[in-house]
């Protein structure tokens, strides 16, 4: 993944407890990685999408190696999976 530009970093939403939080967003040249972490809970929510395929393994090492993580729950889904795909 090559970065295009520099990433947008913000912290928001400090009038509401539940939300604060820094979010992210870095585009790439093939889409962009997103997150938000929660001031609140210390929960991290980080997207990776991309229009190129890529090791799903380096990424969560890339995530644990930079963020150490106590616990990983991770989802992916490959682009163009037919359960995904809007029908008529």
């Amino acid at each position: 993944m090559k970065s295009y530009g520099d990433p947008m970093i913000a912290h928001f939403a400090t009038h509401d407890a539940d939300a604060a939080g820094y979010s992210f967003c870095q585009m790439i040249e093939t889409s962009n990685i997103t997150g938000h972490f929660s001031d609140k809970t210390g929960d991290c929510y980080i997207d990776i999408f991309s229009c190129k395929e890529y090791d799903t393994d380096v990424a969560a090492d890339v995530i644990d190696d930079f963020f150490r993580p106590e616990e990983v729950k991770m989802r992916y889904f490959k682009r163009g999976d037919w359960r995904f795909a809007r029908k008529g």
